[in-house]
């Protein structure tokens, strides 16, 4: 379980971690998960080692998740614009 800006509580969701275990880029965008142990945030299609889902917190964007203490992942760098 997991917390917000907020305080309310997001359960990590069946689809959100199978994104995140794939490195599915489709949900880019759509979500970023922030790690407790690291205190980083991702891209859920971030290349980094699988997480342990107990210690991803789940966020709308990266602004969410830096205003929580995290700080972009240098891997996937989720606070810069992807240019196709």
């Amino acid at each position: 379980m997991t917390s917000n800006s907020k305080g309310e509580s997001k359960t990590l969701k069946n689809r959100q971690w199978k994104a995140i275990y794939n490195n599915d880029r489709t949900y880019d965008g759509e979500f970023y998960y922030a790690l407790s142990t690291t205190k980083t945030v991702c891209r859920p299609s971030c290349t980094s080692r699988t997480p342990n889902p107990k210690n991803v917190s789940i966020f709308s964007t990266v602004d969410e998740a830096i205003d929580q203490g995290f700080r972009p992942c240098n891997r996937c760098k989720p606070d810069q614009l992807e240019w196709i």
